[in-house]
């Protein structure tokens, strides 16, 4: 189990109790991630937030609490929009270069050429190639009377 602090929260639904939760998570410091399908959702969420800001200074803020930390998606996958690099560019030259034997890196800064100039360095080298895939889900709810 890890032990690393929560940051980022996601609130889904921002009605009367999402719109309160929102509210302290904010005041608390963390950053809110909101996501609601009803028409006006983020102007009344908003709205919410900002009539209970001076209770909750009253209250006392938590370092790093702002208004601001706020972002409303209307989109419920990969509401956190994180991406790792699952491939990177390892080709460190274009040139036309023999193969540095038993080298490390620390070698190519003497790297020449077949020709016998410096190798020029790929302005790409070490980039992100390729990124996983945003991990999503789909939850549902059915209620029966």
């Amino acid at each position: 189990m890890s032990n690393k602090p929560i940051r980022r929260i996601a609130i889904i639904g921002t009605g009367v109790i999402g719109a309160s939760w929102t509210a302290l998570f904010l005041a608390k410091g963390l950053e809110v991630v909101a996501t609601d399908v009803a028409p006006d959702a983020e102007t009344a969420l908003r709205r919410f937030v900002k009539a209970a800001w001076p209770a909750l200074e009253r209250l006392g803020l938590a370092p790093g609490a702002s208004q601001s930390r706020l972002t409303f998606t209307a989109d419920i996958f990969n509401l956190f929009n994180q991406q790792a690099a699952i491939l990177t560019d390892d080709v460190y030259t274009i040139d036309l270069a023999p193969a540095i034997v038993n080298g490390n890196t620390s070698d190519l800064k003497f790297a020449k050429n077949v020709s016998g100039a410096p190798i020029g360095k790929n302005p790409g080298f070490g980039q992100a190639l390729k990124y996983q895939a945003p991990i999503n889900g789909r939850l549902g709810v059915r209620l029966t009377f």
